[in-house]
């Protein structure tokens, strides 16, 4: 529920994996959550052979600061600075090689709604048709919207989307 509301995996398999993208701007590519980068390719012909491996002043990762209350935001754009530019084409012509996710550590952040989450459910096996009890104000509805305490924390985790148009 986390990783759906926020758009992002707060985990990471631990291991490289392979990943290809189609890049809409020369200068930037939008990719996954990058925990560790370790290479980029591109297809110079456009034709799933990534015959040119950047160095890394040839790209720059971003976020640039990617400290921000104390939390190690991962990798989502790279902007082309050296002597390569991102083929642009409806076809995939950017390979990336590292390891994807939010990062080897889940932020407490998330640990604290997932803990608030669990409880809710908890209370929800309790109250099947939404009600928890009564008492002195009578009936206590149980929201299925999200949780407001969990919104407030798991807000500034939430990877920002941008249409393009």
């Amino acid at each position: 529920m986390v990783d759906t509301y926020c758009d992002r995996r707060f985990f990471t398999n631990g291991t490289a994996e392979v990943r290809t993208y189609a890049a809409v701007n020369g200068t930037y590519l939008s990719v996954d959550d990058v925990a560790t980068l370790a290479t980029v390719k591109t297809s110079t012909n456009v034709d799933g052979t990534f015959d040119t491996t950047w160095a890394t002043t040839d790209y720059q990762t971003e976020p640039l600061n990617r400290w921000a209350s104390g939390v190690a935001f991962p990798i989502t754009r790279l902007r082309a600075i050296g002597d390569y530019s991102f083929p642009v084409s409806q076809q995939a012509a950017v390979q990336i090689t590292g390891t994807f996710g939010f990062g080897t550590a889940v932020p407490t952040q998330v640990t604290h709604a997932t803990i608030i989450l669990s409880l809710r459910q908890l209370k929800r096996y309790e109250s099947p048709t939404g009600v928890q009890g009564g008492g002195d104000y009578g009936p206590v509805y149980i929201s299925r919207k999200t949780d407001p305490d969990v919104a407030a924390i798991l807000d500034p985790l939430r990877r920002n989307v941008v249409a393009v148009g």
